[in-house]
């Protein structure tokens, strides 16, 4: 029998012959039910029998096939199998295989399948003619075989390009094309559900437009958006008499569309699909097996791809956004005010920066605790962001500081409308854990017009303009200002020459007389701090304590002067009457806090020699709003070591009865010097302030001092109110120490 003419698929060759060994009733028996393809084949190449199979499988009719060539139903692809091993299969008996070759279904396309060959032909004189027998060919589908190994390869491609940031949509894309190359016939679509609700086609082949026009976008709220967040995490057949796909069913009927499969995906941990990868055939069946595994990869493959964007994407937001509020970081409001700026350059316009620094918020935090803290800091976040405009920025630095960048802006004035929005934005309570806590804000306000101008340096203006507003009160807003840039210049003078200038035996130790008001006799000193400093003369407090306070140079300086006093008190001669002097020394809130204070004082007590009754400790009310745990265990152990403690400058912060009932170690309570100037003022409330203030304070056994006298008339006013000391130029100007030792000995 002669081969096909087709070069790639040609016939199996069988020799010459004439019978058929099988009855035809046993054959048929033997081969209904076998799952495998198997024709029974003659001498001649006819087909005698065929399996059920075959019918199942390629759509022949038996009926059509016997008495036909082989080579309707099987033919090799010389391309895998070459002619010599078809002639060593067929001419010779035995069993032979596996053999890769082709099976045609009744459209006469071809399907991979695997080949066992049984030759029974028996042959006469002539080699090449058999003259009986049978030959039974038994092949197996290899379709799925191959379906797999591919789609393993093409597997391990995606996976690969996942790993390598392949982009959510590529990926989807290529799966979508996948399933349609390996599932003959189909389209293929895949949505994912969209953060703010809804689904969309991200990659769609081979879907009717009609059909994929309307899956283009499912809102959550629509029938087929439900079905969709209903769908369980599998593969499954849509029956289009569910109600929840009769928006697609006219738009299938209409197209054609027979067969409407779907597979949803879910993120880790999610309680509804991330995804759903669709395929729709024109066809009227389930999916087999092979096609069923071939969806529930390529969904998982999709499920990889987006849970992989959507870490990197929390990794980028993480980068750039604070971790608690959410609202962009430093990093991103610089980058932001950057563009604004490169835009004002090129059209022209301005653009405004709040500094926006919340009062008192470490109190906040340490009375109620970090959670509360955190929750109000979230709070301030939402009601800034209520504030925004469109185009506008705001963040958050870090701490209890905010940032906004407002746009669209042509003066100073526009961004200050802003700035009392915010301000006024923060006013109402913010409700916490059941607890009504109110908040309030310093604003910085920064302004620019050119576009060369720098975002970190409009941040830094704003920022300064913010501490400007903290002096002035708080709860306010300040614009910054060119003398404030001067300022700047001058703090940042200070801080560097500030350097250095113990060592260069710069600071000194003025003391100021404080007088008993019964008979005006000198009780005690308090050591005040001066700087000589080269070229500016003698520096007060006010200009470099607060500078030293921020750059953290009072620890160094604070433990100077600690030791300078101690040294003074050790030496101070005896006034002629009234027991020995008592040194006041002040102590910044950094120290108070700082660790080594109490190993450092009693050192100081043994290597002096002093007694610590002769030593008064003053702190001011915002040295003890800090950490106030680790301010009354501080306080009551100086107190425990037989030195006094005096509460400096009271009035000027929030001190209240029970605030001093808190703090029972103090011994002496210094009314701030502002209140003492304003008994010179007719009608003034300063008088009933202070007579109220001492009939507290010795109420809890406290002393009273009275800081600035400089009028007779305030000695009288403070005399009569029953303060018991007083200090100022009128009673003794600060001196050095040499001048206090003769002005001592003089009396």
């Amino acid at each position: 029998m002669a081969r096909s003419a087709r070069r790639n698929e040609p016939p199996l060759p069988f020799p010459g012959g004439s019978s058929d060994s099988i009855d035809s009733n046993q054959a048929a028996t033997l081969l209904a039910h076998v799952t495998d393809l198997v024709a029974v084949v003659d001498a001649e190449g006819e087909i005698r029998h065929v399996s059920g199979s075959v019918e199942r499988q390629l759509g022949h009719r038996a009926d059509q096939l016997i008495g036909g060539p082989v080579s309707q139903l099987f033919v090799a692809d010389l391309d895998v199998v070459s002619p010599e091993v078809l002639d060593r299969v067929f001419l010779g008996r035995g069993s032979h295989g596996p053999l890769p070759m082709l099976a045609l279904d009744a459209d006469g396309r071809p399907r991979p399948v695997e080949v066992m060959v049984e030759n029974r032909l028996e042959w006469g004189s002539d080699s090449r003619d058999a003259t009986s027998g049978v030959v039974v060919v038994t092949a197996t589908d290899t379709t799925a075989k191959l379906i797999i190994d591919a789609a393993l390869s093409e597997q391990r491609e995606i996976l690969e390009g996942i790993a390598r940031g392949a982009g959510v949509e590529y990926t989807i894309g290529r799966l979508v094309e996948r399933v349609c190359r390996w599932i003959p016939d189909a389209g293929a679509l895949l949505l994912l559900d969209e953060p703010d609700g809804g689904w969309r086609t991200v990659a769609s082949v081979g879907v009717p437009d009609a059909l994929a026009e309307l899956l283009e976008w499912c809102d959550d709220g629509s029938p087929i958006g439900q079905a969709f967040g209903h769908l369980p995490d599998r593969s499954t057949v849509v029956t289009m008499g569910e109600p929840s796909w009769f928006a697609v069913r006219s738009a299938c009927r209409s197209t054609g569309v027979e067969s409407f499969w779907a597979r949803s995906f879910r993120g880790v941990g999610a309680d509804r699909p991330a995804g759903v990868l669709l395929v729709v055939r024109n066809d009227r069946r389930h999916p087999s097996t092979v096609e069923t595994d071939l969806l529930e990869q390529s969904a998982h493959l999709a499920a990889i791809a987006v849970e992989r964007q959507r870490a990197m994407n929390a990794l980028e937001h993480a980068a750039v956004h604070d971790e608690l509020t959410g609202l962009p970081n430093r990093a991103l409001v610089v980058d932001r005010l950057e563009q604004e700026l490169g835009r004002i350059e090129r059209v022209g316009g301005g653009v405004g920066v709040l500094f926006v620094d919340l009062d008192r918020f470490k109190h906040l935090n340490d009375t109620y605790g970090h959670t509360i803290g955190d929750a109000v800091l979230c709070a301030v976040a939402d009601r800034l962001h209520g504030v925004l405009r469109g185009g506008d920025t705001v963040g958050r630095l870090g701490g209890d500081e905010f940032v906004m960048v407002c746009t669209g802006v042509e003066s100073p004035p526009d961004v200050l409308v802003v700035a009392q929005r915010v301000s006024e934005a923060l006013r109402s309570p913010v409700l916490v854990g059941g607890a009504e806590l109110r908040v309030r804000a310093s604003i910085g306000v920064a302004f620019a017009e050119d576009g060369t101008a720098r975002a970190e340096d409009l941040i830094r203006n704003a920022d300064h303009a913010a501490h400007r507003a903290k002096e002035q009160g708080r709860d306010t807003v300040v614009l910054f200002e060119e003398a404030d840039h001067l300022r700047i210049l001058t703090r940042v003078e200070i801080e560097q020459a500030l350097h250095g200038a113990q060592e260069r035996d710069e600071l000194v130790l003025y003391y100021q007389p404080i007088m008993r008001l019964s008979d005006l006799r000198q009780v005690g000193v308090e050591a005040l701090l001066r700087w000589e400093r080269p070229g500016s003369g003698l520096v007060g407090p006010d200009t470099f304590i607060a500078v030293a306070e921020d750059t953290g140079l009072i620890l160094p300086i604070g433990s100077w002067v600690l030791e300078e006093a101690f040294r003074s008190a050790a030496v101070w001669p005896e006034p002629t009457s009234g027991g020995r002097i008592q040194v006041s020394v002040n102590l910044s809130p950094r120290q108070l806090s700082a660790p080594g204070l109490l190993d450092r004082i009693t050192g100081l007590f043994e290597r002096t020699g002093v007694s610590p009754r002769l030593i008064c400790f003053e702190v001011t009310e915002s040295a003890l709003m800090g950490d106030e745990e680790i301010a009354v265990a501080t306080l009551q152990r100086l107190k425990a070591l037989g030195a006094h403690v005096a509460i400096d400058d009271f009035g000027t912060g929030h001190a209240t009865l029970d605030y001093l009932r808190r703090f029972d170690m103090a011994d002496v309570l210094k009314i701030d010097k502002s209140f003492v100037a304003g008994l010179d003022t007719v009608g003034g409330q300063e008088r009933a302030i202070i007579g109220a203030t001492v009939a507290m304070a010795h109420t809890l056994g406290v002393e009273v001092v009275a800081e600035g006298v400089e009028t007779d008339e305030q000695l009288r006013a403070v005399t009569e109110l029953g303060c018991d000391r007083a200090q100022g130029y009128l009673l003794g100007s600060p001196d050095r120490f040499v001048h206090a030792v003769a002005a001592s000995a003089s009396r």
